[in-house]
């Protein structure tokens, strides 16, 4: 890392804005050449969408980690995470010496946000917005305005926001977080921003097949920069509580919106996916909206369920896979899915009913 993006990402305070208009060219220009470890490129900076005839946006593919991607599906999230904890122990180090805690109140793009910079998440927030940007981009390019949409694994909510502005002020966001920690986060962060908030329908629940069903006690929501043990082993995030949370079924929660029809889904719950989709049958068949969601076989098989599962939801009903970057169409077979996946990584993809 450069002495110039070490001081800028340690000076940054409440009303810093890295992609103001006047600010998002020099800092990206200046992240691209020089955030690398290791000969790594952390991120690689997402242009405005190019949309496809198919709807899909042009730039490649990417794996997540806390946040962070990178342009090499193989790499380890291990070593992605190592570089995490680099970065943040740079700015810690610099932001010390100036007196700031790890506490910061940021404006990224228009949208302000508490932020806990040795939290994965909210970091990757801090540095310049490169949380999930393809995520983000590919989202710009589908949503459309006055349309309902669904955040399914919200968190703090950085996607939530992003699709509260996409939505406009007729639309409307339903966000779903099953963790204590990171739904109090999300709503911090949703009344900071009083003008999206109105938006935003948030629900401290655990999406399933039945309401009332058992809950997880915890799931992983918070990925620590700093040593801390008890982490997974593959994608190093920490299992956090769900106590206040209830089991929702997700075709009985869209039933008190009977006038508004769900266009589009992200769905990021960590291995979570089938428990939400057999509570969507109805959602999936007859509305048929897009999914932008990850396929990671192996958190799957870590809560019992299985690719061939998580396919067999869609399939049926019509929908393929595209990858979320380039358009390409994905197989159909989970066989061959896996063999496209390294152990501990993930696709990012679309699906769409065709």
């Amino acid at each position: 890392m450069s002495l110039l993006i070490l001081y800028q990402a340690v000076t940054l305070t409440a009303q810093d804005d890295p992609l103001s208009a006047a600010n998002e060219a020099e800092r990206s220009s200046t992240l691209r050449r020089s955030a690398h470890v290791s000969n790594l490129r952390f991120y690689t900076k997402v242009p405005h969408p190019r949309v496809s005839p198919t709807g899909f946006t042009t730039a490649p593919m990417f794996v997540k980690s806390a946040g962070f991607r990178v342009t090499n599906v193989q790499m380890k999230t291990t070593h992605k995470i190592a570089a995490a904890r680099w970065m943040y122990r740079a700015v810690r180090a610099g932001r010390s010496l100036l007196g700031r805690s790890d506490r910061q109140i940021a404006i990224r793009n228009g949208i302000k946000y508490d932020l806990d910079l040795a939290q994965g998440i909210d970091f990757a927030i801090y540095l310049a917005n490169i949380y999930e940007r393809q995520t983000r981009a590919t989202l710009r390019a589908l949503v459309k305005p006055a349309s309902l949409v669904l955040d399914i694994g919200a968190n703090v909510g950085a996607h939530t926001l992003h699709l509260a502005h996409l939505v406009g002020p007729e639309g409307r966001v339903l966000a779903f977080e099953p963790t204590d920690f990171a739904y109090h986060k999300l709503i911090r962060n949703l009344k900071l921003n009083p003008g999206l908030q109105k938006r935003v329908i948030p629900f401290h629940c655990f999406l399933t097949g039945r309401d009332a069903g058992p809950v997880p006690a915890a799931v992983y929501s918070s990925w620590p920069l700093k040593n801390e043990s008890d982490l997974h082993a593959k994608h190093l995030g920490r299992e956090m509580g769900t106590g206040a949370a209830q089991a929702r079924r997700l075709d009985d929660v869209l039933t008190q919106f009977p006038d508004l029809r769900v266009q589009l889904v992200k769905l990021d719950v960590d291995g979570y996916e089938c428990d939400v989709l057999r509570g969507a049958p109805k959602l999936i068949k007859d509305v048929k909206p897009i999914f932008v969601m990850e396929l990671a076989p192996y958190v799957l098989e870590e809560r019992g369920t299985s690719l061939e599962e998580l396919l067999s939801y869609f399939i049926p009903n019509g929908y393929r896979f595209f990858d979320d970057g380039r358009g390409k169409a994905l197989p159909s077979s989970a066989a061959e899915l896996r063999r496209m996946v390294s152990d501990g990584a993930c696709i990012n993809a679309i699906a769409r009913a065709q």
